[in-house]
């Protein structure tokens, strides 16, 4: 990554990640990083103000189909494992608003067909067939900070600084009886990032992998007001 332009110093990642991941990451992992601190930060402001950001499968609950600088502004904010990253790699510029992919529950990547054309062009794709635990990957070397993780029913990403993003069950939260979801546990997000190693995620079996190529140069990012801009 080239660190002489404004991508790196203005990203939102700077200053928020180690100088041992900032040193090892290319400016795909870089800008998804960034992505994931704006997320976070985002959510300790509302909470901060109030609101309760739930856990949601269902567009009936939470809007599915959107952006995450529109889910702040929604009547019914909150996400599932999945969004994250679907909200990442719609704002670097990958797929195609609003287009999204996950992990399903026949251990595939939902959206393969579509969305792979777009993805292959910026990120390679990994799948291991017979999916092994995460930390089994992340012990051999195989797993590096912005990854993005794909499990049965399930998605997360791995951050660097033995972190994860990880906005399902996974993540930190409360139960809060009174909040209207189709979660059956009634889930309210403390927190999306996880400790690594005491993370459900380190034992979870993981088939597929995205990871940035070297050479991809994402057309946006999030800029340390976090707003998006162009990557010129």
């Amino acid at each position: 990554m080239n660190k002489n332009t404004v991508f790196y110093t203005d990203n939102y990642a700077y200053g928020r990640i180690s100088e041992e991941v900032l040193a090892n990451v290319n400016a795909g992992a870089y800008a998804i990083l960034g992505e994931c601190w704006y997320f976070e930060d985002v959510l300790q402001r509302e909470k901060a103000k109030g609101a309760r950001w739930i856990y949601s499968n269902s567009n009936q609950y939470s809007p599915q189909q959107t952006s995450f600088d529109e889910m702040v502004v929604d009547e019914h904010p909150g996400t599932n494992c999945a969004m994250p990253a679907g909200w990442a790699y719609i704002d670097l510029g990958v797929c195609p608003y609003p287009k999204r992919f996950w992990g399903d529950r026949e251990c595939g990547m939902a959206n393969y067909d579509t969305l792979a054309p777009n993805i292959l062009k910026a990120a390679d794709i990994t799948h291991w067939e017979e999916g092994k635990p995460f930390g089994e990957y992340f012990e051999a070397g195989e797993i590096k900070p912005g990854d993005v993780l794909l499990a049965k029913g399930h998605t997360f990403i791995y951050m660097g600084d033995e972190l994860f993003m990880a906005a399902g069950h996974d993540g930190k939260w409360h139960a809060d009886e009174t909040v209207r979801t189709d979660d059956p546990r009634k889930a309210v997000f403390d927190s999306w990032v996880c400790d690594m190693r005491t993370n459900y995620d380190w034992r979870c079996n993981v088939y597929w992998r995205l990871r940035f190529r070297d050479e991809y140069v994402p057309a946006f990012y999030r800029g340390k007001d976090g707003k998006l801009k162009e990557n010129k």
